[in-house]
């Protein structure tokens, strides 16, 4: 190793006039500095002094994040706000707390209330909230002949309320030896099962039509049968006498289908039934109440009076037999 020297001379000899003298040369100068001692290297060390007593922490090094952290918490935040409302729906639909058990329940008199709940048996216990209404309308409205609409209401958790709609008969239809109740549009409801005599319609409150020997022999299918299209037509007759009001109209008991439009009327309030045609009830019944106390006073009671005609009204007396026509001549001229 290489010891530092100094050269004594050097720091004691005088500078050149005129050169600029720093404050050290002036201080070497004026005083003469000791010489510096020689250096003298440390003897070498063991290699277990040279073991150090303590390791140096390795600076803290700052994790980077994947780029996939970046979108996963936009990515679980949207999932909580849609998977929320998501899993509330599904526990509704699913929930055993909101399962099908009380019925609440308006009817009438033809459709009772135990063959309603025989009906929606098949759906005890399912989830109120996933019963189908639709299908349960046209379940009952299609299973039961006087039911013509149904109203199905959820009462949550447990209750279906239902208002059933029943069909209102107007009249009673005859066709052969068989009655059929009849709604206002002249559709068949159901079967009677009284057999009725001769003043059915006024015993059940209702008119009774029979249909013409061509209709009853004849068989359609749906609005061609003709059976059907001639009980509209006096439906249609039972609505315009309705709405006339004639004296004898609370007593009608039966509409008697003639043909297309001619119908043959029987009242209570009158001794012999009246010949109508569709369409011209209002003018002809005014008339007919007008000399109706005539003709009961010059014929009696006559088979039937005619009313179908424009300008003319006619009268039907009953066909007499031949011997009682002898008797009674011989008694006018005696």
């Amino acid at each position: 190793m290489k010891l530092l020297s100094f050269d004594k001379a050097s720091w004691t000899q005088r500078r050149r006039p005129g050169r600029l003298v720093t404050p050290l040369e002036r201080r070497s100068a004026d005083e003469v500095m000791p010489p510096l001692r020689p250096f003298t290297p440390l003897p070498p060390r063991s290699a277990e002094e040279n073991v150090v007593p303590f390791k140096r922490r390795d600076p803290l090094r700052r994790r980077r994040r994947h780029p996939l952290w970046r979108w996963l918490k936009p990515l679980a935040l949207a999932l909580c706000i849609v998977g929320s409302p998501v899993a509330l729906v599904v526990w509704l639909m699913t929930s055993p707390q909101f399962a099908f058990e009380e019925m609440q329940i308006s009817t009438g008199e033809r459709v009772s209330q135990r063959w309603l709940e025989a009906a929606l048996e098949p759906y005890q216990g399912r989830n109120l909230l996933r019963l189908p209404l639709a299908a349960l309308q046209r379940r009952l409205s299609e299973g039961h002949p006087w039911v013509e609409g149904v109203d199905l209401r959820k009462n949550l958790p447990h209750r279906l309320e239902l208002v059933v709609v029943e069909r209102q008969a107007v009249a009673i239809l005859r066709r052969g030896g068989d009655l059929f109740y009849l709604d206002g549009e002249g559709k068949v409801i159901a079967p009677v099962d009284t057999a009725y005599g001769s003043g059915a319609g006024v015993e059940s409150g209702r008119v009774l039509i029979s249909l013409s020997e061509a209709a009853t022999s004849a068989r359609g299918e749906a609005d061609e049968d003709p059976g059907r299209k001639e009980a509209r037509a006096a439906i249609t007759l039972y609505r315009e006498i309705e709405g006339v009001q004639p004296s004898w109209f609370p007593g009608l008991s039966e509409i008697r289908v003639l043909g297309d439009e001619d119908f043959e009327v029987f009242s209570t309030d009158l001794p012999f039934s009246l010949l109508v045609r569709a369409g011209t009830v209002e003018y002809k019944a005014r008339r007919f109440e007008e000399l109706q106390s005539q003709i009961v006073e010059r014929f009696g009671a006559p088979r039937a009076v005619d009313l179908r005609f424009a300008r003319r009204i006619i009268v039907q007396p009953y066909v007499r037999a031949a011997g009682s026509t002898k008797a009674s001549t011989a008694a006018r001229r005696s």
